[in-house]
């Protein structure tokens, strides 16, 4: 098969959305098919604006690769409609589209205003033509803007997890340190505005209500320097590292040496939380947010827990926890890691988006 991953983001931008497109390109690769990425990136024919672009010749570059199948990973303002006059330009009716949804259009203000506009309008024909939806997990798409559409969707609805490498992040082995030690928390994602719904300053909050903790932040961008002064602010800029924007080949040995991974978002723009497979696969116990898709990931009080969003006190509560119990931390760990490595593997990830391939 001859497949196309249309999608906003790619690496070497850090983002989830462009992660999972190459490993699905990379791993689909391996497994014979003809797959590539088609993204804004680095392309002369684009205007870009944050993660959205204007991209007219991408149709052009599409029909060029003939694919049999384009994967498009919404959102993905201004990559829609080429693909969608890709899709409909079709007199021989073999071509097949598959959307992987991947999270609600969110944000306020003017921003906001946008967004739902560009979903009402777009949204319907995206579906209308697609071949598959795939989702994260049906929780999510059971609380948002696909809620009105799950009906028509019928058996074109489908369910996907994300997938982690997991022999590579549990080959490296943190020493073992004695429970005297602070334990490190670990948050890794974006700092820029695309980000902003990670929570961090809710993150911040928490830590300043728990002493004995160490914050360790992997990820860089436009807001970095305002946390950092955030930090400063609560007096916890001696127990706060930024570590800033981690190499893939040292990313491994950074779980490693953390003792909890914790992912703060604050709304339904976190929708899945790959950094949650990345820090189980560590072997390392999760602090979430409950949201809609996040909790399905995290087993509440046998792999790690959950925390009301935005809630700083509840998280300082599970911080104060994490202190005077360390011996139960490292079993949740265990746990965790065994938890990944049984549903979501690459490997196994891999496998259900062959099948579904295959039969579209």
């Amino acid at each position: 098969m001859v497949i196309v991953h249309a999608v906003s983001t790619y690496p070497p931008y850090r983002g989830g959305m462009g992660n999972v497109a190459r490993a699905l390109v990379e791993r689909t690769q391996a497994r014979g098919h003809d797959v590539r990425a088609v993204t804004p990136a680095g392309e002369r024919w684009r205007v870009r604006y944050g993660n959205a672009a204007w991209c007219p010749g991408m149709r052009h570059t599409i029909e060029q690769l003939q694919p049999d199948i384009v994967h498009l990973h919404w959102p993905f303002i201004g990559g829609v409609r080429p693909v969608l006059s890709w899709r409909l330009h079709d007199g021989a009716q073999r071509r097949r589209l598959i959307v992987q949804y991947h999270m609600d259009l969110i944000a306020g203000g003017w921003r906001g205003m946008l967004f739902r506009q560009y979903e009402r309008s777009t949204l319907p024909w995206v579906l209308r033509f697609a071949d598959r939806v795939v989702v994260t997990s049906l929780d999510y798409a059971r609380g948002g803007a696909l809620v009105p559409h799950i009906a028509t969707l019928g058996d074109r609805l489908a369910e996907i997890p994300l997938g982690v490498d997991t022999g590579r992040f549990h080959e490296y082995k943190k020493q073992e340190t004695g429970n005297g030690e602070p334990p490190i928390l670990l948050f890794v994602g974006g700092l820029d505005r695309a980000h902003a719904f990670k929570g961090v300053p809710v993150l911040l909050e928490a830590l300043a209500r728990t002493p004995g903790v160490q914050l360790r932040i992997v990820g860089d961008g436009d807001l970095r320097a305002s946390f950092a002064a955030r930090a400063q602010a609560l007096g916890i800029a001696d127990r706060v590292t930024f570590l800033g924007a981690v190499s893939d080949d040292t990313l491994p040995g950074v779980y490693q040496q953390a003792d909890v991974v914790v992912l703060p978002s604050v709304s339904r723009s976190e929708a899945f939380g790959l950094v949650l497979l990345e820090g189980m696969a560590s072997g390392k116990p999760c602090i979430a947010s409950d949201l809609p898709g996040v909790r399905t990931v995290v087993r509440d009080g046998e792999t790690g827990w959950l925390v009301p969003p935005g809630d700083a006190a509840a998280l300082a509560d599970r911080l104060a926890w994490i202190v005077t119990h360390r011996d139960a931390v490292r079993v949740m760990g265990e746990r965790a890691a065994a938890l990944v490595a049984q549903r979501y593997d690459w490997e196994r990830i891999t496998d259900q988006w062959v099948a579904l391939y295959q039969r579209v």
